[in-house]
Formats: C-alpha cells, structure tokens, sequence
C-alpha cells in the first residue's frame, strides 16, 4: 500500500484535534511539569558537586528518568484516542503506570540508555570544566546538541515503541521494540524529513514568545500518532 503524503498525515492530525485541543494542551503541560521532576530531586538529594555525588547523582537520576518516562506511553494512548476520534481523559497520561507496568519500563529502559551513551560526551565535558573553572560555553553547547542529534537519530528504529504498547497491550516491552524496528526499517530518511517539517512551524512558535508552542508541539504529537497509524495500516 502506497504510503500518504506528509499533508495527507497533518490534515488527519489537524482535523483529529479540533474540539480536542484542551486535553492535547492539558495531557502535554502535565508531562513536561512531571518531566522536570528527577532534576529537582536529584538537585536536592546531591547538593554538592563532589564526585561520589555525581555517580550518585546520575544513577538516582538514569532510575527516576526511566520510571517518569512511563508517561510517555499515556501521552501515546491520549494522542491515539485523538488521531482514531475517540474521547481521551488526562487519566489516560497514567495508563502505563496501571497496564503492563514492566512492559512500558522496559522501553523505557532501552530508551534512556540511548539517551544517556549520547550525552556522555557533555556530562564529561561539563564536569571537566567546571572543576578546572574553565568557560567555554561554545564547546559544551555543540556537544550538547550533537548527543541529542545522536540521540534522535538512534532512537529511530525504536521510535514507534511506545504506539505499539498502547495498540497491542499483549506485547512485551521487547516485542513492542522489535516491531517498532519493523514498521521503521526503510523508512528512517522519511520520519526525519517529517519531523524537520515541523522545524518552521516550532520557530515561528518561540517568535511568538514560546506561546505558539502550546498549539505546536500537541500538532506535532498528533502529527507522529497519525504518522503511525498510516505506518502500521501501510504494513497489513
């Protein structure tokens, strides 16, 4: 089955969201609130810059980052129901901590370890720095965005993990991983180009003094939920 246009997906994404917009808006401020969570503990629970307390730190942090992740399987589930014209409730954001707990871990798990090779780079540099009080923000900054680019572009074959959980609640966190390589394979080049398509709409966002953005980024949530739908129908 030939795949959609780029259009035909933002369209679907577009027309899901009207009348739908408050709980898109809600379901997203709500995880990027519970999101800053493991920096504020791990901040308070490791005061100090010490470097048992930087292992610490990070371990403390790895653990609180996979567990708050889980939401990302709720946010999936909200987007889901949106994208198929069915009623979501912000108590959907918690569906991955009652429903096969385990199984959104383990994705999370494997996603965060990507995260965390990726930005090891930065972590040292930063450290380094900040012990021998040298100041170069140039250097850090571009190691920063190179390991979220890293980042981006390994998490791309496991990048439809958490749809699958919420499509097939049966699945385990691993099947949820190689199906998502599946329905990805030969198609990476295409979900970056889709996602870059975003990139003016997102600029145009933070022009507006970054409220545009809570119009935005649910577009692009249901953008991607929509992006795969049109994957998994394109595979039967």
């Amino acid at each position: 089955m030939p795949h959609q246009t780029f259009g035909e997906i933002k369209a679907h994404a577009r027309g899901s969201l009207n009348g739908s917009y408050g709980i898109a808006i809600l379901s997203f401020i709500d995880t990027m609130l519970l999101s800053f969570l493991p920096a504020y503990i791990v901040d308070y629970l490791f005061p100090n810059k010490s470097v048992f307390e930087m292992i610490g730190s990070e371990i403390v942090s790895f653990i609180l980052t996979c567990f708050v992740g889980i939401l990302e399987v709720g946010l999936s589930l909200i987007y889901l129901k949106i994208c198929s014209r069915q009623k979501a409730t912000i108590a959907d954001l918690f569906y991955g901590y009652r429903v096969n707990r385990n199984h959104s871990l383990m994705v999370c798990f494997v996603s965060t370890v990507i995260a965390e090779i990726c930005s090891l780079p930065y972590v040292i540099l930063s450290s380094h720095n900040a012990a021998n009080a040298i100041y170069a923000p140039q250097a850090e900054y571009l190691t920063l965005i190179c390991g979220m680019l890293l980042t981006l572009i390994l998490r791309l074959p496991i990048s439809q993990s958490f749809f699958i959980l919420v499509d097939f609640p049966e699945y385990s966190g691993l099947e949820a991983l190689k199906l998502s390589m599946k329905l990805m394979k030969g198609n990476y080049v295409r979900y970056i180009l889709f996602l870059l398509s975003f990139v003016p709409f997102i600029l145009l966002s933070i022009l507006s003094f970054f409220i545009g953005l809570l119009w935005t980024i649910p577009y692009v949530y249901a953008s991607t939920a929509s992006f795969y739908l049109e994957l998994a129908k394109s595979s039967k």
